[in-house]
């Protein structure tokens, strides 16, 4: 019996252990940024598309067909029958389909809007924790700096060029700069549970670097985002199909009030049954056009209609100033960037803490101060970095280079295919 548990627990692990041994692999950014094809908006919307195939697009001539009988003293000599049929308004149908049409046509642009916002989400959200952990990394290096700061401030305590005030500020850098890690480590929690809500992974999340764009890379992009084109761009397609639904509807509530024809009815009397022509009646019904129930509601159809055309031609001015002012705050950055980047290398900070540190005799203020220069300025670029890679997301969502087929990965520097 001992004998067959050990074999038991032999094959067990001779099962488990590749999957235990083996670690989860690390969230890419690609990996990520893929989910947005599965984003619950995307999901209902892609449900109602496929119940508009699904349904018909016929609207019918006729509105009503209607049955009618009359029995006199339940005598079946004395009984008349009557069809009435109810035609639809002049043009209804015509009409009908054209709304038809249009509604799927306006899902289906919806569809590619809300995709833009779900690859919008989830590029920033990727770079709002990529420099949220640089941040929490070079402030705690700060962090120890300041502490260091303090720890020979209280040794020189009996120094004769000692100043309490060096020490109190000391202290309350320390005090602030942990307030501010706080902060940062607080919002690292709260984008990760974004992330794992996007999609659930056990391993740590590790998002790989090595193949981010850089500087180079980004102004290769931009120099593809031309002119905004109205029948490809993701928001102005959604938007002008959306007035063309509404003046779709307002025909159609048009052509319902165009019933000219109220009814056709005929008739058979078999009380009349021996002389056809006194047993086959027939009887139609004019509408008198000057009457008008619905008029309100083709008011109000047309207001919607003009209201969503306005909306359309605003948005387009719009979407045009919103690309050509994210281009210029883009370029701005990229310049300040740069500007700060051969201010680095023309600096001798990063030269002078190399040689003082390895002198003799140098005060160990001076090479935190010169360490603390070093690190700030690699705070300061870390943050503009991130504005950088923030503006380059919103301007191709706005421009609709987002959502182009095949769907790229942009924050790759080959610009890695992610969806067909």
């Amino acid at each position: 019996m001992r004998y067959k548990n050990v074999m038991l627990l032999v094959i067990w692990v001779a099962l488990c252990w590749p999957n235990m041994a083996r670690p989860a692999s690390p969230l890419s950014i690609s990996r990520f940024v893929a989910t947005a094809d599965h984003d619950e908006r995307l999901t209902y919307q892609a449900e109602k598309i496929s119940f508009l195939k699904q349904s018909s697009s016929n609207t019918p001539f006729l509105n009503e067909v209607e049955l009618r009988t009359r029995i006199d003293e339940f005598a079946s000599d004395k009984q008349r029958y009557a069809i009435r049929l109810k035609p639809n308004g002049w043009g209804e149908s015509r009409d009908g389909q054209i709304v038809y049409h249009a509604t799927l046509a306006y899902n289906e642009a919806q569809q590619d809007f809300f995709l833009n916002e779900a690859l919008r989400d989830r590029y920033t959200v990727v770079i709002d924790y990529l420099n949220n952990q640089q941040l929490i990394a070079l402030n705690e290096a700060l962090m120890a700096l300041y502490e260091d700061r303090v720890n020979v401030l209280k040794q020189s305590g009996g120094d004769l060029a000692f100043d309490p005030n060096d020490l109190i500020d000391a202290e309350n850098e320390i005090i602030q700069l942990e307030l501010e890690l706080i902060n940062l480590k607080n919002k690292t929690v709260t984008i990760t549970d974004e992330i794992r809500k996007r999609i659930p992974v056990e391993a740590p999340i590790l998002f790989d670097t090595a193949d981010m764009i850089g500087i180079k890379g980004i102004e290769t992009v931009l120099t593809t985002i031309g002119p905004v084109v109205e029948k490809e761009h993701v928001f102005l397609k959604e938007a002008r199909i959306k007035a063309e639904l509404s003046d779709a509807w307002y025909q159609l509530e048009k052509s319902e009030n165009r019933k000219y024809i109220s009814f056709i009815e005929a008739a058979y009397d078999t009380d009349d049954r021996n002389d056809f022509e006194k047993a086959v009646t027939l009887q139609f019904g004019i509408a008198i056009p000057f009457i008008n129930p619905n008029r309100l509601d083709a008011n109000r159809r047309k207001l919607e209609s003009l209201k969503d055309k306005n909306d359309y031609l605003n948005l387009k001015v719009e979407v045009t100033q919103d690309v050509i002012r994210l281009s210029r705050d883009e370029k701005r950055l990229i310049h300040q960037h740069e500007v700060l980047t051969k201010k680095l290398e023309n600096s001798k900070t990063r030269s002078s803490f190399d040689m003082y540190r390895k002198m003799d005799g140098v005060s160990p203020l001076i090479l935190l101060k010169l360490r603390e220069s070093i690190l700030k300025t690699d705070i300061t670029m870390a943050k503009i970095m991130s504005q950088i890679y923030e503006k380059y997301i919103r301007l191709l969502a706005v421009s609709g280079k987002l959502t182009e087929k095949p769907l790229k990965n942009y924050l790759s520097s080959n610009l890695e295919v992610i969806a067909p």
